[in-house]
């Protein structure tokens, strides 16, 4: 039979948004707490870890999306994958777990070959920077830790992949709130027993191991595992060809959202004052903040989405559609009209030092990130088909932004500089071809 997981009711709706509070919320709880424990330096020497493992994420290169989306298309009945698009289900809707064993081979396989390059990476070259910019090797066990956790992390990582292509929504959920609850119990408990910098190292490995390792077990029920075993005699299909394919367009686009996000506050420490970047940085996190909750809906529904494509019912893709954007503009005007109207005073109330920019540069940022939920989420659905058109788009946007961003700083334009030069970048192309695209997608 064919799995009946892409269902998605009011109640995984609700899940997944109080999931998501919860995570901001036990963020904000155990950040006043890590402060107390640890000096400022060694967070310093954390927040060095943190960014040096994120940009070995980076290796990932769009995989995990790709290899998603195809496990939802077998999931739901499809007999082959394809390099760009999809195969319509035939009628006969059973999953073919010959196809599947060969996703799940090559999902194992491509993590496995690129948690080796990550370990490889970070034990030569991250090493070398962290002793560099720690000033010595006082924290090269702790770093050697770290580096060994992080590549087990990624491996096992392949686990949400499992669970969001099989459309496990509320199992993903629930396993992020078991992972953050790890997290606070395990770094408090360590943090009080005076364990400093460790605490924040075994706390960050377990939380993670811990959700994944329960996410196999419940991924792997007792149906899966015979059907899996009963065509495993034969070799499985190395689909990595036919992956790779869009999954290179897809890390491409990544990599340029990364530079994108992290080039406004490298740009901005080089003509502005400290306060002022402070400033941008307060504004662009609380965006990325509204910008998560706007997408829950759109993320819920992108198995269910990449599922019904295979059975060819565009009716209800687009009503799925329709409805994640109702909630996404909701929530984002909400949040928007809250932080214009009430944003410092909320500040004030927390005793924060630093304000947010004026209410004219935050409008700006408004337009650019209302922009940004509207031809980014129909670029979203577009990739539903296994077709990414807008990787190029992407970068052009990416290159132009930061020249305009220079050109407007360098003419004294301050925090103004930012969300124009955003607008720029997207505005002339992004902002009216996507939706036009997806328009034409989902026309009868």
């Amino acid at each position: 039979m064919r799995s009946r997981d892409f269902s998605i009711n009011r109640k995984t709706i609700v899940f997944s948004f109080i999931t998501q509070f919860f995570q901001y919320c036990i963020n904000a709880l155990v950040l006043p707490f890590i402060l107390a424990y640890v000096d400022s330096t060694t967070l310093g020497v954390w927040y060095i870890f943190l960014s040096v493992s994120g940009l070995a994420y980076l290796l990932d290169f769009g995989f995990s999306a790709s290899l998603s989306r195809n496990l939802s298309y077998v999931f739901s009945g499809a007999k082959e994958l394809l390099k760009e698009g999809y195969s319509i289900e035939t009628e006969d809707k059973r999953i073919d777990y010959k196809l599947l064993y060969s996703v799940i081979y090559t999902t194992k396989y491509t993590y496995w070959r690129i948690s080796v390059v990550m370990l490889f990476l970070l034990i030569t070259i991250g090493t070398y920077y962290i002793i560099y910019t720690t000033n010595g090797t006082n924290y090269i066990y702790e770093w050697l830790f770290f580096s060994f956790s992080v590549v087990i992390n990624y491996y096992y990582s392949y686990v949400n992949v499992f669970i969001r292509g099989r459309g496990k929504i509320s199992l993903s959920n629930k396993l992020m709130i078991i992972s953050r609850s790890t997290y606070v119990i395990v770094v408090g408990l360590l943090l009080f027993w005076g364990c400093n910098l460790w605490s924040l190292i075994i706390a960050n490995f377990l939380s993670a191991f811990v959700s994944r390792q329960l996410g196999l077990f419940y991924f792997w029920d007792k149906e899966l595992k015979s059907k899996i075993k009963s065509v495993s005699f034969s070799p499985p299909l190395n689909l990595f060809s036919i992956i790779w394919y869009n999954a290179q367009k897809t890390g491409i686009t990544s990599v340029t959202v990364y530079a994108y996000s992290q080039s406004n506050v490298l740009i901005g420490g080089l003509f502005l004052s400290l306060s002022q970047v402070a400033q941008l940085g307060l504004s662009m996190q609380l965006f990325a903040i509204i910008q998560t909750l706007a997408g829950v809906c759109l993320n819920i529904f992108y198995p269910r989405i990449c599922s019904l494509w295979v059975t060819n019912d565009k009716k209800q893709i687009k009503n799925l559609f329709l409805k994640s954007q109702l909630i996404c503009y909701s929530i984002f005007f909400a949040s928007c009209s809250m932080l214009l109207f009430g944003g410092n005073f909320i500040l004030h109330l927390f005793h924060s030092q630093t304000a947010l920019p004026s209410v004219s540069v935050l409008i700006i940022f408004v337009l650019f990130y209302f922009m940004e939920n509207t031809h980014g989420k129909c670029a979203i659905l577009i990739s539903t088909t296994n077709t990414i058109p807008f990787y190029k788009a992407d970068i052009v946007a990416c290159i132009t932004t930061v020249m305009v961003m220079v050109v407007l700083l360098n003419c004294g334009l301050g925090l103004y500089s930012f969300p124009i030069a955003m607008c720029c970048g997207s505005l002339p192309y992004n902002s009216w071809k996507w939706p036009l695209v997806c328009y034409k997608l989902l026309k009868d």
